[in-house]
């Protein structure tokens, strides 16, 4: 398991930006990142055994990136992901209807100084506190009222960069640096016995995942909310491409690599001509 340590840095961030008037569709002016999201991984997210703790950024970093998955859906629960030409990652707020004020497509900066940085089973996660509730410590959302202090909104309705791969690149990844960005895979369906299953458990809220294939063997879990608007849906039929997150998970009983679709306009399965 991996566990954030804190590294010194020299840079300085302040203040000095302006923020564009409400309904205006502008980034603010003078603000800028520090780091990109790969650099910040490998300075401040770096594996040791045992039990990960959230670890606190005493650092005046800035990043910056685009959102390219928010909770409208349900399937992504007040975390919102977002994603600069290097790398991704999730963060978590401490809230509900994220998605209309960080949606699919706005440019956000995230002052990470007095932010928390969190190993969930592989996949990072930045939050506002320590959480002491469970069994072990993770990270907690950002508080609503201060988000604002953390999170600078830019111009909404960017294009996300999306980048085609296959099954076997992603089960085959370098998890660090690919996980939490958006990518397409295409001449994929789902597996025939899954497609008698729901994408989520909309009873018990739990998670479910069913088994991507393409015609080549390979083979990748799609990973689906029971809390999500489409939960009770059945997996398309057909043969497509679809769209979603990279996600690792190192506890999965199915297998490190997860795929998480935003809903179900990520999977276009146009065609009736299967493979298996």
């Amino acid at each position: 398991m991996s566990a954030a340590i804190l590294l010194s840095t020299s840079s300085c961030v302040k203040d000095n930006f302006t923020v564009q008037s409400p309904g205006a569709n502008l980034d603010p002016a003078g603000v800028q990142a520090t780091m990109t999201i790969k650099d910040f991984k490998q300075h401040y997210y770096l594996p040791i055994k045992g039990v990960a703790i959230p670890t606190l950024i005493t650092d005046s970093i800035v990043l910056t990136g685009i959102v390219n998955a928010d909770d409208k859906s349900g399937n992504f629960y007040k975390t919102i992901s977002l994603q600069d030409s290097t790398g991704g990652l999730q963060l978590k707020i401490a809230s509900t209807t994220l998605y209309t004020e960080y949606p699919v497509g706005r440019r956000i900066w995230i002052k990470t100084k007095g932010l928390y940085i969190f190993d969930y089973g592989g996949t990072l996660e930045l939050g506002g506190y320590i959480d002491l509730a469970g069994t072990y410590p993770t990270v907690g959302g950002i508080a609503p009222s201060n988000a604002p202090n953390s999170i600078i909104k830019g111009k909404w309705g960017l294009p996300v960069p999306i980048r085609t791969v296959t099954i076997n690149d992603l089960n085959f990844a370098d998890h660090d640096n690919m996980q939490s960005m958006l990518y397409r895979i295409n001449d994929v369906e789902f597996s025939p016995s899954d497609t008698n299953k729901t994408y989520g458990n909309a009873l018990s809220k739990a998670s479910v995942n069913i088994n991507l294939l393409d015609c080549s063997g390979g083979s990748l879990a799609v990973r689906s909310s029971g809390y999500a608007n489409f939960a009770t849906a059945k997996p398309a039929k057909g043969h497509g491409s679809i769209v979603g997150l990279y996600t690792y998970y190192s506890y999965a009983s199915s297998g490190n690599t997860q795929f998480v679709v935003r809903d179900t306009n990520d999977i276009q399965f146009t065609s009736s001509a299967r493979c298996h």
